[in-house]
């Protein structure tokens, strides 16, 4: 059931599907400066809604996170090499420590 919004307040709604069942709504909350920089945005016609907002911040999150998983595994692929060659096992893997952070 869909929540109406208070004067003043920016409540975005994120809409998750679980396994081809219906669309589960996640509200996130936002601190003051950051409605107050969805507003700006929206205000200043870069973004249409607050849902753009949220799908923006996401996308460039799972950008990051790719970006992060791809270093890990060229560190990692970088690393094989002097770990065999100083006869090391992959216990002693520094990026591994990375990985787990």
């Amino acid at each position: 059931m869909a929540k109406t919004r208070q004067e003043g307040e920016l409540t975005c709604l994120v809409y998750l599907v679980e396994s081809r069942r219906y669309p589960k709504a996640m509200e996130v909350k936002l601190t003051v400066d950051q409605k107050a920089f969805v507003r700006e945005t929206i205000e200043s016609g870069r973004l249409k809604r607050e849902e753009d907002a949220v799908r923006e911040a996401l996308a460039l999150w799972e950008e990051r996170e790719r970006t992060r998983a791809e270093i890990l595994a060229a560190v990692d692929e970088a690393r094989l090499p002097l770990a065999v060659a100083r006869g090391a096992s992959s216990r002693s893997n520094p990026c591994a420590t990375l990985r787990r952070k």
